[in-house]
């Protein structure tokens, strides 16, 4: 199977952004410019979830996210839980029981560094590793965000997720993925939607 990347540009964005992987897609888009000025690994992690805290907010539901600070906070200016709980980023909606998630909308893991401490062999065993845990979860949708050096990675690891989505035995047919990889040769990213068939 290929794998088709599209490359993200806001003039000819077509998607109809009803799904939230189109509006996720337009709204990173969109805050493009201002994440190319994070210069470190830990400014674009906060930058990606303010942005997604803004948005899940936004769309009507409740964030959990962690590693942010008080002036992140003003800057969000929305309510949400700061701690990491599963997943980098999660939105969900729940009952009115305490500790009864209704639903899952979207779990997402950000990874910048393609290799993992200790594993020096295995080939963006970073992105693999935070990979896994969006391969288990039974969300509406989800996200996995990185960084790649050239065209070559890209098609490597899209390979490697579709193996990872279509192999997986208890995901159920119809599982969304949406993958952004940003690209700073282009100042841009790159997009793919896969779902397990």
């Amino acid at each position: 199977m290929t794998i088709t990347w599209k490359n993200y540009n806001s003039v000819a964005y077509s998607g109809v952004l009803t799904l939230n992987t189109d509006i996720i897609v337009y709204h990173l888009g969109d805050s493009m410019e201002s994440y190319f000025k994070c210069l470190t690994r830990p400014e674009r992690t906060r930058f990606i979830k303010k942005e997604l805290i803004k948005l899940g907010h936004h769309l009507g539901y409740k964030v959990y996210a962690n590693g942010l600070n008080e002036q992140d906070l003003k800057e969000i200016g929305v309510e949400f839980v700061n701690r990491e709980w599963l997943f980098d980023i999660h939105w969900y909606l729940d009952a009115d029981n305490p500790y009864t998630v209704r639903s899952l909308p979207l779990a997402v893991e950000c990874e910048w560094n393609p290799r993992r401490t200790g594993d020096g062999k295995t080939p963006f065993s970073g992105i693999k590793y935070d990979f896994q845990k969006l391969l288990v979860t039974n969300a509406e949708c989800r996200l996995m965000i990185f960084t790649i050096k050239n065209l070559r990675e890209l098609q490597f690891l899209g390979n490697y997720f579709n193996e990872a989505i279509q192999g997986y035995m208890q995901l159920p047919k119809g599982s969304s993925f949406l993958f952004i990889a940003y690209d700073a040769k282009m100042l841009s990213f790159h997009y793919c939607s896969m779902a397990k068939f």
